[in-house]
């Protein structure tokens, strides 16, 4: 008997059934390393060993959302704690194939070549979710070394994190020029503190052309060079087939489930797209970044079948642009409940990457070359303006979406330059949109409830009358 079938015939089941499959990932762990070696990670790591701030995602999710959809929400969690603890696992055991990516540097070749990727801004990425006041203490760390305070909140707490020794040492960092100034420059001071090889990717401004895409090929190969001269292995071809084969199969799953999501009702939206999107970063081309996508698309299909809508009461068909608030993530779900309306994209779920040619060393190079130049955020906030517009109101059109929310989050000087510009195009087509301000992980610069009275005022005086 399936999880579905379990949950169909009592809902309460739910939560004890991924209660367990969680305990039996932490019973491995503790297994796999020993508790010697756990008690010294929970001691070290300060994110490992937080309080969980009270209510949260899965008090609001039931309000409102199917069975099914709820589900999803439970894979998603699953699978980033699934990473987590096979990450420490394999820290523990081969300490010295550890390497620090940046988030936009996929991990396929990584993985390729035996490694054991460590996405360092992962934990910036997951940890206000869950205790702001924790990752506003590693801001302060960053700006009180020095670092500049009017920066994107992201490299000042991944930077906070690393200057109080909370990351497992690396043998090299490889990090990129995407997607500002800001992610770039934190990679200087992190340099200086672990004094271990650093590569850069040098990403060209209009990586559009051709000519951009050759050059960056060539920066991907040099990468490689420089990995295989400071490790001492070597990559293997075919390794790295079976790899970007498996990326393809969850990129298969991942476009079926975007198909369904275009339809009206959608069957499921929101954070469950924003966070299931991180396995292509922190676990891209392994098979449990696949199981994610496989079961996430089965949950879609299901509800489809059934009939169509992960929340009964679907309204407005929000479109996101820019990152979610970290620090609020049942903005999603509370909006669902409140107005109806579901997020049926977003700026960093969104990536149109190719599937993998894997019939040759320079198909796959190429590709995956590609895939980084346009990931998550490295194709709309750098280069031509026309990158950031471009995707918006084409998937604004495609995913019959009513109303267009733009985060401007306070620290991300690329995207806040073009509001006006936003403003003007979406009142010549007659696009809602609203623009709220927010910090992505500091609750000092807005408050949750501040970020939920702008949302409130615009759509109880702007949607409630939009025809």
């Amino acid at each position: 008997m399936g999880a579905y079938e379990i949950f169909t015939r009592n809902k309460f089941t739910m939560v004890p059934y991924y209660m367990a499959k969680i305990i039996s990932l932490i019973t491995n762990l503790t297994l796999s390393i020993g508790p010697t070696a756990l008690r010294k990670y929970l001691r070290q790591y300060k994110w490992l060993s937080f309080p969980i701030r009270p209510g949260g995602m899965m008090k609001e999710a039931g309000k409102n959302r199917s069975l099914e959809y709820r589900q999803g929400m439970f894979e998603m969690m699953y699978f980033l704690l699934q990473y987590l603890t096979t990450t420490l696992k394999r820290v523990t055991h081969e300490p010295e194939k550890v390497i620090w990516h940046e988030d936009l540097v996929p991990p396929e070749i990584l993985h390729a070549l035996g490694l054991v990727p460590f996405c360092v801004e992962a934990v910036g990425i997951m940890l206000p979710m869950l205790n702001a006041e924790l990752t506003e203490h590693f801001i302060d760390v960053a700006e009180n070394s020095g670092y500049p305070g009017d920066i994107c909140s992201l490299p000042k707490s991944t930077l906070g994190l690393v200057l109080e020794d909370q990351f497992p040492a690396p043998r090299a960092i490889i990090t990129s020029n995407s997607p500002c100034d800001g992610g770039i420059a934190s990679y200087l001071p992190i340099e200086q503190k672990m004094n271990v090889p650093v590569f850069r990717l040098d990403l060209p401004y209009n990586f559009t052309q051709q000519k951009a895409l050759n050059y960056y090929t060539g920066e991907v190969r040099s990468m490689i060079e420089f990995l295989e001269r400071h490790t001492g292995r070597k990559l293997d071809y075919d390794r790295l087939k079976e790899v970007c084969e498996e990326r393809n199969r969850a990129y298969e799953y991942t476009l079926d489930t975007w198909d369904m999501i275009k339809r009206r009702p959608t069957p499921i939206g929101s954070e469950l797209l924003f966070y299931s999107h991180l396995c292509y970063p922190l676990y891209g081309g392994t098979r449990e970044a696949t199981e994610l996508m496989r079961n996430i698309c089965d949950i879609a299909r299901r509800i489809v079948l059934r009939d169509g809508a992960g929340i009964p009461n679907e309204k407005h068909r929000v479109i996101l642009w820019n990152p979610a608030p970290l620090i609020f993530p049942e903005i999603f779900m509370w909006m669902e409940y409140t107005y109806g309306a579901i997020t049926v994209m977003d700026m960093v779920t969104y990536n149109r990457h190719p599937f993998i040619d894997t019939t040759s060393k320079e198909s796959m190079l190429r590709d995956l070359t590609t895939i980084m130049a346009y990931g998550p955020m490295a194709r709309h906030t750098r280069g031509p303006v026309e990158n950031f517009f471009g995707d918006l109101f084409r998937i604004y059109r495609e995913f019959q979406a009513d109303m267009i929310m733009m985060a401007a989050h306070i620290g991300c000087k690329n995207t806040r330059a073009v509001l006006r510009m936003f403003r003007e195009y979406c009142r010549r087509d007659n696009i809602p949109l609203l623009i709220f301000d927010y910090d992505l992980s500091d609750t000092r610069i807005t408050s949750t409830d501040g970020i939920r009275r702008q949302v409130a005022d615009f759509m109880e005086n702007v949607m409630e009358h939009h025809g």
